[in-house]
């Protein structure tokens, strides 16, 4: 609706309103040029409203894209990464496990995996460890937090990696090794894990911009 609507009547105040909107949904959308080019109406906008509040509240925006949305996990490393680098990944022929939107993902397909927790879990594992596997007692612990392993819960493992496989199959293949289980991509060439910049009680807000 807003991409067929023109602002331009608008007086300066309502512009910077409706460019604060747009730049909002493509930031969610992961879609930084667009982003830019709404914040920079907003900022006109604003200016010709002479309205000091508003001028800094577009300038509160536009640091959203200057400033850290999500880390980097690869190869047991890690690294911030800004908007518009989050868009370049999304985009790139790597196999993705996404843990700001809880999807596994490359740049043709996308597999949600928001209603199974224990799911993302595994994936999550796989996916930080890779290209290496990780042992079963491991996986057991990040996905039940069980601190002492018996038979029932490496049953349990071996249904929960039963159903991964499954819901995995368009995108990679989780082989069993010797001690556990690891990820092996059918396209990528590289796997990595998108985690929220900071994980603790404030992480989704400060992850606002790379969440749909």
């Amino acid at each position: 609706m807003l991409a067929d609507f023109d602002p331009t009547p608008f007086p300066p105040v309502l512009r910077t309103a409706h460019e604060l909107v747009a730049a909002g949904i493509a930031m969610r959308r992961v879609r930084t040029k667009a982003a830019r080019a709404a914040l920079a109406q907003a900022e006109l906008a604003a200016r010709q409203a002479g309205i000091p509040a508003l001028t800094a509240e577009v300038e509160n925006a536009a640091h959203v894209l200057n400033t850290p949305a999500a880390r980097l996990i690869a190869r047991g490393k890690e690294r911030p990464l800004l908007l518009e680098e989050v868009e370049a990944l999304l985009s790139s022929k790597t196999l993705v496990v996404d843990a700001c939107r809880n999807v596994v993902r490359d740049s043709r397909t996308v597999v949600s995996l928001v209603t199974r927790p224990v799911l993302f879990a595994l994936a999550r594992a796989l996916g930080e460890a890779w290209p290496h596997d990780v042992p079963r007692d491991l996986l057991l612990a990040r996905a039940f937090g069980a601190r002492f392993v018996d038979e029932s819960h490496r049953m349990r493992l071996r249904v929960e990696i039963g159903r991964l496989r499954k819901m995995l199959q368009p995108l990679a293949d989780v082989n069993a090794t010797k001690r556990g289980f690891t990820l092996v991509p059918h396209r990528a060439h590289e796997v990595v894990v998108l985690a929220r910049p900071v994980e603790d009680e404030n992480g989704a807000v400060l992850s606002f911009p790379c969440r749909r």
